[in-house]
């Protein structure tokens, strides 16, 4: 226990000194905390920067798009359905792979601020970031190319040449590291509609059709298995947002993507889930706000539920060695 402590305590006890904004934080990192000696096959300490750092930019990332939220409601919300996610706390990620997840919400976020507050220093958060996730996997460029496509059509306070510019940087940029990546010829050979709608390839008959695959992050009880409950709750006007409809438009772009590729891997579907987390967030923030003030203790009592829930299908899915 000693040896483990050492090994993921370290970031923790940093990050707490670093980000004590609330209560709901520190319950965040104590979730964080029981996940990261399984989160990869060393339980390295990096593996754990790697992971805390994706929970607080995941939780920006949902802050960004819901000005006015409580913070607790956000950081219990980031803390059950993204820390105690079993994709995540048993994942056969490697440490490029959570570099390339964690940069890949970076850029988000950076899109985020540009669109709600404008300022072209996100940029410069925005360029870097997208890169670095590009490079690591040429599929995210399936996310973030069409985001970075949108930018260019909203108005965020551009009125000299110049900032239309640099609005069309950022899309140039990926789309020029994207066609000069040695992996882009396997990606665009890989790619099939017949392994998207599941007619393609029948000689293997344990293959999952693209259709269902890119439904996994609703549905899967790898990552939660209690979300469609909270898309029952879903009201057209959360839409209304821009950012979330742009990061919606994205998600879809990557999951169609990922859908005609044969690889079928739950990992690669967590940029996808993150940005749905952001799509819901606001059902959870009505559950959250109004249970607290008419029904307290059947609000603790449904987070007890999603915490038991949560940790329930990840003993299963360590059992199982990740299938399903």
């Amino acid at each position: 226990m000693r040896g483990i402590w050492r090994t993921t305590g370290y970031p923790f006890i940093f990050a707490s000194m670093v980000f004590r904004i609330s209560y709901g934080f520190t319950v965040l990192l104590l979730c964080a905390a029981t996940a990261v000696s399984s989160l990869v096959s060393d339980g390295s300490l990096t593996s754990g920067v790697f992971y805390s750092l994706i929970l607080v930019f995941s939780e920006r990332l949902t802050g960004f798009t819901a000005y006015g939220c409580r913070a607790d409601s956000r950081l219990w919300f980031t803390g059950i359905f993204l820390a105690l996610a079993p994709v995540l706390m048993v994942s056969q990620g490697s440490i490029p792979r959570l570099s390339g997840l964690l940069f890949v919400i970076c850029s988000l976020c950076a899109v985020v601020k540009l669109i709600e507050k404008g300022g072209d220093r996100w940029i410069l958060l925005l360029i870097p970031a997208g890169v670095a996730a590009i490079h690591i996997d040429i599929r995210l460029a399936g996310l973030l190319l069409p985001v970075s496509l949108q930018i260019v059509r909203i108005p965020v306070g551009r009125k000299k040449l110049w900032h239309v510019v640099i609005a069309i940087l950022p899309a140039i940029t990926f789309a020029a590291v994207a066609m000069t990546s040695k992996s882009l010829t396997n990606l665009i050979t890989a790619w099939n509609f017949a392994s998207l709608t599941g007619v393609g390839r029948p000689a293997v008959v344990e293959e999952i059709p693209g259709f269902l695959y890119i439904f996994y992050p609703v549905a899967h009880p790898w990552f939660c298995v209690l979300l469609p409950g909270l898309l029952l709750l879903f009201r057209k006007t959360d839409l209304d947002n821009p950012a979330r409809r742009m990061l919606l438009g994205g998600a879809v772009s990557y999951l169609l993507l990922l859908g005609g590729l044969p690889d079928r891997e739950l990992f690669s579907l967590v940029p996808a889930y993150v940005i749905l987390l952001t799509v819901v967030f606001p059902s959870w923030d009505r559950i959250y706000c109004y249970g607290l003030y008419f029904f307290k203790k059947t609000v603790w009592l449904t987070v007890s539920i999603l915490i038991l829930t949560q940790i329930i299908m990840i003993y299963f899915r360590a059992v199982s060695q990740g299938s399903f």
